[in-house]
This record gives structure tokens, sequence and C-alpha cells, in this order.
């Protein structure tokens, strides 16, 4: 219901962003990009938490950047983008959002490094990054460290090593089955979420290898992150597969990475069972950019 009621209220948004580009941007006709964004005042907020984020959800990287006046006019001080990384061509890697749902290959991720076919390339990610902060708009990315596609066959053989070697030891041990009691914090945080691969968010190798990710996209521009399906990845005293592994994936991806502290984080958490909202609130930290 939510997402529907927000789905709603940014679609009247963008229609509020076209009509103010039109009556506000006249004036800068002619103007170049950078005169004419530093020339404009679009009353951006200077922390994301305090504005607006447009959730920019299947615009490929050019489109966003092509509309950042028009985003910026809106009153949106963020645009949060879909996961950036290499995912599955499903479908014969076809274009379309709606219809046979190819939106849903961006949530299977091949590997962790920025571009896929349908958002661009790392290039065009940061080109719109630059745009974004000529008009003081933040940068946020959708980002999945929980699990892979299920297509097996495409998971990238960098991936496999970060993960240990094989597809077995890339996985948790109870990833042969699906979840039946999400109240069972052992088996929420291990077992399949919708037939998708749980990949060991605990080993250090493969926290090293998504750090390396999320590193890069802060490097290109990006300001902050929403975490996908973050209830299916464990909290400090949530209970552990005997790996010898530690539950500090939070901890690593909100303290251990470029400039943390200026980094606005937040997480997916499905209200249900177990779902333990306070605890991730108080893991993954109050936004503070």
């Amino acid at each position: 219901m939510h997402k529907r009621i927000m789905s709603a209220l940014l679609g009247s948004l963008v229609l509020v962003s076209a009509a103010a580009c039109v009556s506000g941007c006249t004036d800068n006709k002619g103007k170049g990009e950078k005169e004419q964004a530093a020339s404009t005042d679009f009353k951006t907020a200077d922390k994301v938490q305090d504005g607006a984020i447009l959730q920019a959800f299947s615009w490929d990287f050019n489109t966003i950047k092509a509309s950042m006046a028009d985003i910026a006019a809106a009153g949106f001080s963020a645009v949060q983008t879909s996961p950036i990384n290499e995912c599955l061509k499903g479908e014969g890697g076809g274009m379309e959002l709606y219809g046979d749902g190819k939106w849903y290959y961006h949530y299977q991720p091949t590997d962790f490094k920025i571009g896929n076919y349908q958002l661009g390339t790392r290039d065009e990610f940061k080109a719109m990054c630059d745009e974004a902060h000529k008009y003081g708009i933040k940068v946020l990315v959708d980002v999945i460290a929980n699990h892979t596609t299920t297509t097996l066959s495409a998971v990238s053989n960098d991936l496999i090593k970060a993960g240990g070697g094989s597809l077995e030891t890339l996985y948790h041990k109870g990833n042969a089955k699906d979840i039946s009691d999400y109240s069972d914090r052992l088996q929420c945080t291990t077992y399949k979420m919708g037939g998708l691969p749980d990949i060991n968010t605990e080993r250090p190798s493969y926290q090293e290898y998504f750090l390396k990710f999320i590193n890069d996209c802060i490097a290109c521009g990006a300001d902050g992150f929403r975490h996908d399906t973050a209830k299916h990845i464990g909290l400090p005293d949530d209970p552990k597969e005997d790996d010898g592994f530690k539950n500090n994936f939070w901890e690593r991806v909100t303290k251990d990475i470029d400039k943390a502290d200026d980094m606005f984080i937040y997480g997916e958490v499905l209200q249900g069972g177990n779902d333990r909202i306070e605890d991730y609130i108080k893991e993954i930290g109050t936004p503070r950019l």
C-alpha cells in the first residue's frame, strides 16, 4: 500500500517538475549548462533527510542526467537509481520495463561492478553524478549484497573467487532451502528468499569485494545507498551458520567505506514476522548527510 501511495506521489511530482521547468527556466535560455546551474537557485536541501528523494526507478543514467534541471526545479534534493551492478540479461536482454517485467533483472546480480545493459556504463554513471552535483542534487544507489541471479551460469568468475572459489562457498550452507518461516531468523538470513541464492555476506573475502564496489560508486559520485533486502542479512546477535565468520556485514558497509561519515544509508526491511526494524535502524545508523 505504501509503495502504491509513494508511486502516485512521485508521479505527481514529476508532472510538477515539467511545469516548473517551463516556467522557471525560460530566462536561462541560451546559457551553458554550468552557467545555468550556477545562476539558478533550485533550493535543494543540504541534507538528504531534509528534502525529497526522486526514485528514478529503471531510468537509465543518460535519461536522469538529461532530466536534472527538471528534477531540481521540481524540488528534489536527491535522486535514487535502480541497481547499477552487472545483472542478468533476462529474456534476450530486452529493454521493456513492464510486460515481461525486465526491471526484475536489475535485482539479479551477476557481479558487483558498475554498469549494466539497461542503465548504462560506469562512465555514464559518473557523468550523471557530475551533472547532479552541479544542481546540488545528491545521488543514492540501490545496492544488493544479499543474493545473486538464479541463473548460476551467469555469475562471474571474479565474484565466485571472492566468495571462496566455488558457487558452494559463495552461498550460505542453508541456501538449498527456501524460507518457510520468516520469524525464524536463521532461515530469514541464510535461506533462499524468493528462490534467489543467498550469498554468505559474512565471508571476509566477499565483504572486501563488495566494499570495493561500494567505494567505486563513491569515487564516481554516489552520496549514499539503499540496501535491498536488508532484513535478510544478519544482525550481530542473530544466529549464525557454523562457518567461523561473524555477523559484521552492517558494521563494515557503514563504517569501513570511503567517506563513511558523509554517506546517507538506509535499508529495506519489510514488516512482518521477526523483522527487528528498530535493531536494523540502530545498526545501519542515523543518516548524517
